[in-house]
């Protein structure tokens, strides 16, 4: 069900699907050019598994139902201030229209107006102006000089883009009248009515009068044999090119009947939510039993006795003569077992004029056509086969003696005044009603009054005498219901005018060129981004605190909010400047940001405020927001170094893990951040246990240290103790705010423990050297030496040098290279002679001496001391 932006809710649209496994696509086609209301906002209510439930479902939740808003923007520019049909105080009122697209870019833009709609009489005055979006004004010149001469003049004015190299204008019209000190709504001029709802009633403009229809009626129907009921179906019918209704409820085969009124050529309607009380015949489709509308034929199913004996009831009793009666059949006519159980109803149709009912095949599509008591000009139509497609269409003739002429909505107003109208009798035997309908915030009517037109045909009557509220009613329709008892040629009751005093609504509008920023461009993901765009009071009538409602349509067309507040005040003729800054965060690629002015109250569901349009209070900008794609770098380090897969490590190490990311916005700063890590670690058994940052008692396990400014890299300290000895592994998982992994492999590395404090030979290395050699060697455990000193000595063992553990550097559990590097010279500095020479190592861990751990390097060393050569 798709309600317009002026509330109108249009006829609801239903597909079937078929055996529907696990998913289906259902595609509506919605109207728009030519569709008023259609730009701007649209609301679509899309229901499946419709009442009554024939889909079984596992479980009957809530969640068949779905709302969502559809913005429609438009590249044509509107009439909005004076509204339509306004009655206007001042003598020189300044039209303003209002684009389609608040954004649109500078055109031409074309307005005329004149006391004609057709805008060819020697007072029309004509303006061109080149315009961005938003509002655009003109203030009309000597066409007011008319309202000096004559007394409540109505003018005529329109808009269009300019038709250079588009083939031609595309106007858009309004109207208005000058009353001196008045405001509201109304129709006093003829063409003013053109628009109106016309019931059996012909807007004759040649004549410039009103006449009831006479004329050839044509009713169309087609029946599409055996049908699916998708919705697709081609079972439907027609008055003139007027859909009536169509498709049908259930696969069992039916009969439809529908009554035409010949004097208002309508279509009898079901009982539905009060509507026609007195329409139930036994026919299944009453009470919104198949769609929760009004339906516009009666359902009675061929295999049940008691609807058939509803059918001739309905046939014989409530149908009165020269009344139409259309039966067609929904599937097939099963006649066999119709006729069978109900042959009275055969009968019936018989000596209505069905004469061929009883002589067709069975289970074939079947048609008739009838005028209750005059069956001469009946017909009917049937098929060969069940699946067959057949039409009949039928043309009448209708003498018009009845009909109606009904208003559009007037309104919104805060304050209803009066009503005014002046028909003029155009016989003796002619009748008229003026109906007056309340239209509600929800969009629902009711008849508020009805009487007879007085004789004078003109009445001034104050709303407090019947306590018109506009709080509850803030739309008015009109109706005037005609008739004429006249044999011959019967006329119509000329309307000469309706006008409604009132205190009209404000009127506000987005309009860049009074105020506008653009910051949606150039921004990469996690930026902020920002817009500014300024709303205009274009009446003369102030408004509260505006609500001002923003949102994103992301790249999955999910909804994402961002504002839904008030702003200061409006008053006529202000402007605010409302600024809207959001987060980049997750709005990767391309987005639609809407900004809506007096939006929806979500306490109440109906806009904020009445106001006399709404279309250009919506505006929407599309902007592209750069992804971060790039991976983060992790890095992974033991003890402050990097390992080689299989090093031996401390049994008390400190594991730093780091994760750089190049994106100086997204910062992995939050504590919350640590979802972004993974660590595992596999123990020489074999399993794997994830690390978490806090065990289940709730004691830190790793220390999470956040990025810190626009280098945007994070940390983690891990510092286990290994008890076991024994080939363990770590894996690190990581990723960015923006989902990018650090790799497309996890990292991982295995590494030893050794819980005894041991040491390896020491080997120099290169060896042989000529300019120097470094010192090589493994230390296993949970901490260093404290105590270390490699000596240097000659073959008789005369030591020339000794390196201090301050000398040798940083000695780390593990691998070790040492810093310092021998260069050959004695403790005084002094070249030593090339040759042999002999070295060892004194190791301690707090005063107690370090085991040396045999390795495939011991076959090197005598007694504890290598040897090493100097070449020169």
């Amino acid at each position: 069900v798709r309600t317009l932006q002026g509330g109108d809710v249009q006829p609801p649209l239903s597909v079937d699907i078929d055996g529907s496994a696990f998913q289906d696509t259902a595609r509506f086609q919605l109207p728009i050019q030519g569709l008023e209301g259609s730009v701007g906002a649209n609301l679509l209510d899309i229901t499946v598994d419709l009442d009554p439930d024939e889909v079984p479902e596992m479980e009957d939740i809530i969640n068949n139902r779905v709302l969502s808003q559809l913005l429609i923007t438009s590249g044509d520019i509107r009439p909005v201030d004076p509204y339509p049909f306004a009655i206007v105080p001042g003598p020189e009122p300044l039209l303003e229209a209002s684009t389609g697209d608040p954004f649109a870019p500078l055109r031409t833009y074309v307005f005329q107006i004149d006391t004609t709609d057709t805008y060819d009489s020697p007072v029309m005055e004509q303006y061109t102006v080149d315009a961005p979006g938003g509002v655009v004004p003109w203030q009309p010149g000597s066409i007011y000089d008319v309202g000096l001469q004559q007394d409540s003049v109505v003018y005529y004015w329109r808009c269009s883009p300019d038709s250079t190299g588009n083939g031609g204008y595309n106007w858009y019209e309004s109207s208005f009248q000058v009353i001196p000190d008045r405001t509201g709504w109304g129709q006093a001029h003829f063409f003013q009515f053109k628009g109106n709802g016309f019931d059996q009633v012909v807007f004759d403009r040649p004549g410039r009068e009103f006449d009831f229809f006479t004329g050839q009626r044509s009713v169309r129907t087609t029946v599409q044999g055996n049908s699916s009921g998708s919705g697709n179906d081609l079972t439907q019918w027609y008055i003139d090119l007027t859909w009536q209704d169509g498709n049908g409820c259930g696969s069992t085969p039916a009969f439809h009947v529908a009554v035409i009124d010949p004097a208002t050529f309508t279509a009898w309607g079901t009982r539905y939510n009060g509507a026609n009380p007195d329409h139930f015949f036994g026919n299944v489709n009453d009470q919104g039993a198949c769609r929760s509308r009004v339906e516009y034929y009666f359902i009675f199913r061929q295999n049940d006795p008691a609807q058939l004996d509803g059918m001739l009831d309905m046939l014989q009793n409530a149908v009165p003569d020269g009344h139409y009666v259309l039966v067609y059949t929904w599937k097939y006519l099963n006649r066999n077992l119709a006729d069978q159980s109900n042959p009275d109803l055969f009968d019936e149709l018989i000596a209505m004029g069905a004469d061929s009912i009883r002589a067709v095949t069975d289970s074939v599509p079947y048609i008739f056509f009838t005028r209750k008591g005059d069956p001469i000009g009946s017909s009917e139509a049937w098929g060969t086969s069940i699946g067959d497609l057949i039409q009949l269409e039928v043309d009448v003739t209708s003498q018009g003696n009845t009909g109606g002429i009904t208003s559009p909505l007037a309104g919104p107003a805060l304050s209803w005044e009066a009503l005014y109208w002046n028909e003029v009798p155009d016989d003796p035997q002619d009748s008229a009603r003026v109906l007056l309908y309340g239209r509600t915030p929800f969009g629902t009517e009711q008849l508020l009054f009805d009487r007879n037109a007085p004789e004078d045909s003109l009445t001034a009557l104050t709303f407090p005498a019947f306590q018109v509220d506009a709080a509850q009613f803030p739309w008015i329709r009109l109706e005037t219901r005609l008739w004429n008892d006249s044999v011959v040629d019967p006329r119509p009751a000329q309307l000469q005018r309706w006008q409604l005093l009132c205190g009209p609504a404000p009127e506000c509008a987005i309009d860049p060129p009074s105020g506008y920023f653009n910051g949606l461009e150039g921004w990469y993901e996690g930026q902020t981004a920002s817009v500014a765009v300024a709303v205009r009071n274009i009446s003369e009538y102030d408004m509260d605190s505006l609500l001002i409602t923003a949102w994103i349509v992301d790249q999955q067309n999910e909804r994402i909010p961002l504002r839904h507040g008030r702003s200061s005040p409006l008053p006529a003729g202000g402007i605010l400047l409302d600024t809207i800054s959001f987060l980049t965060q997750g709005l990767g690629g391309w987005n639609t940001l809407v900004i809506e002015a007096n939006g929806i109250d979500s306490a109440t569901m109906r806009y904020d405020q009445p106001e006399m349009a709404h279309f250009n209070n919506i505006a929407q900008l599309r902007f592209e927001v750069d992804v971060d794609r790039e991976n983060p770098l992790l890095d992974v380090t033991f003890d402050g170094i990097h390992i080689l897969d299989g090093d031996i490590v401390s049994a008390r190490p400190e594991i730093e893990v780091s994760l750089d990311d190049e994106n100086p916005v997204l910062l992995l700063d939050s504590p919350s951040d640590t979802a972004y890590f993974k660590v595992f670690l596999q123990s020489p058994d074999g399993q794997l246990e994830r690390i978490y940052f806090r065990d289940g008692t709730g004691q830190e396990q790793m220390q999470f240290i956040p990025a810190d400014g626009p280098e945007n890299e994070s940390r983690i300290h891990y510092r286990p103790t290994f008890e076991i000895d024994g080939r363990y592994a770590l894996l690190v998982q990581a990723r960015d705010v923006s989902n990018n992994l650090s790799g497309d492999n996890d990292y991982r590395v295995s590494f030893e423990v050794i819980n005894r404090p041991t040491i390896t030979e020491v080997l120099n290395y290169p060896n042989p050297f000529t300019t120097s050699t470094r010192f090589v060697f493994t230390i296993t455990g949970r901490e260093p030496p404290t105590y270390m000193k490699v000596q240097i000595m000659t073959v008789t063992g005369r030591v020339v040098r000794e390196v201090t553990m301050q000398e040798i550097g940083t000695v780390r559990v593990g691998r070790n290279i040492s810093e310092f590097a021998w260069d050959g010279t004695d403790e005084f500095g002094d070249r030593l002679a090339r040759g042999v020479y002999l070295y060892r190592v004194i190791a301690k861990l707090h005063g107690e001496d370090i085991e040396v751990r045999s390795t495939a390097a011991g076959g090197f060393f005598e007694q504890g001391y290598g040897k090493m050569y100097l070449l020169r």
